[in-house]
């Protein structure tokens, strides 16, 4: 561009000096002449993003996602599980679980707790059969999960996530899911819930709650989801980070809601918060895979070892946040 107008307007090269006009309509050509070439350039790298991510769409419609189940009927039992020797990896990746060998006794109360990465959630997948391909053996109720009815596995099995999945209807058709419940079995577990005051508010069991349940608070969706899981018969549950992402006044109202739950049924809890797990049966402390601890909350203090720091790093974090927060709160006032 700069040698053209030099061109242009030297008399150097035996030419007429061009008119300011003449070299005002010379660069707005040239600029319309770059732009759709930068634009072409623009677009053949959106089109290889958009070749790149429809060979992984590709990938991922002819990919088996089907997990075979068995057909065998489930024993009428209270919800024993039993890991031996159970290893898995995520594809061709590096095993996330290493010789797990974990028996958990009707109604115990068992809580996995480690760092993350260390398998805490890959566990209760596996439980759920979310996905196959580990090896070992799973066994509920003495039954090997890959010989289990998929419906009867399902009946079995209540799981409260830490991200609560709500659907756009009435708060009746949320807590049974299409399952016939009575609506005096369902204000039960309200009850024992403490949620008997979110649904009155919405209306009643017949009150609307919107898709993803947008209308409530994160600690409210939560405690729906226990009263969905106390108004089922499912002797075995699994709490998946359930308290993560509430408050502490809710977080008290849930683990007083499930006092009696824990009474009835064998419960798995995942969880980081160890304070919400100092009263479960049995703690099973996990590390890159493998069990590195396991006993009571008092016992596993007193041998002073990973779980024993790991408490310790964790309350010494919140005292110091805490403390922090008060120290804010104080020079705001």
């Amino acid at each position: 561009m700069a040698l053209m107008l030099w061109y242009a307007i030297s008399p150097w090269f035996g030419g007429t000096a061009a008119t300011a006009g003449l070299l005002a309509a010379f660069v707005d050509y040239v600029g319309r002449l770059f732009t759709p070439v930068r634009e072409l350039s623009g677009k053949i790298s959106i089109l290889q993003r958009a070749a790149s991510a429809a060979d992984k769409i590709a990938g991922l419609l002819l990919c088996d996602e089907r997990v075979p189940f068995g057909d065998r009927p489930l024993p009428e039992a209270p919800g024993e599980v039993a890991f031996e020797g159970v290893s898995f990896a995520y594809g061709d990746g590096p095993d996330v679980l290493r010789d797990i060998t974990l028996a958990i006794r009707p109604g115990e109360v068992v809580a996995l707790v480690g760092r993350t990465g260390s398998g805490k959630t890959t566990i209760g997948k596996l439980l759920v059969r979310m996905y196959a391909g580990y090896r070992g053996t799973i066994r509920v109720d003495g039954v090997p999960l890959d010989e289990v009815d998929q419906a009867a596995l399902r009946r079995r099995i209540a799981v409260v996530q830490q991200d609560v999945v709500l659907f756009g209807g009435t708060v009746r058709g949320d807590l049974t899911l299409g399952a016939d419940i009575s609506d005096a079995r369902l204000r039960e577990a309200l009850d024992l819930a403490q949620a008997s005051d979110v649904v009155e508010r919405l209306g009643g069991l017949d009150g609307r709650v919107v898709q993803g349940g947008r209308n409530l608070s994160v600690g409210e969706a939560q405690l729906l989801s226990f009263a969905r899981v106390l108004a089922r018969d499912a002797p075995l549950v699994i709490l998946d980070e359930a308290t993560a992402s509430v408050d502490s006044l809710t977080e008290a109202r849930i683990q007083a809601a499930t006092a009696a739950l824990f009474a009835q049924r064998t419960v798995l809890v995942v969880a980081h918060r160890l304070s919400t797990i100092t009263h479960a049966d049995r703690i099973v402390l996990l590390d890159q895979g493998r069990i590195l601890e396991q006993g009571t909350h008092q016992a596993l203090l007193a041998r002073g070892g990973a779980y024993a720091a790991l408490f310790e790093a964790q309350f010494t974090h919140g005292d110091a946040v805490a403390n922090g927060a008060s120290a804010e709160s104080g020079r705001a006032g």
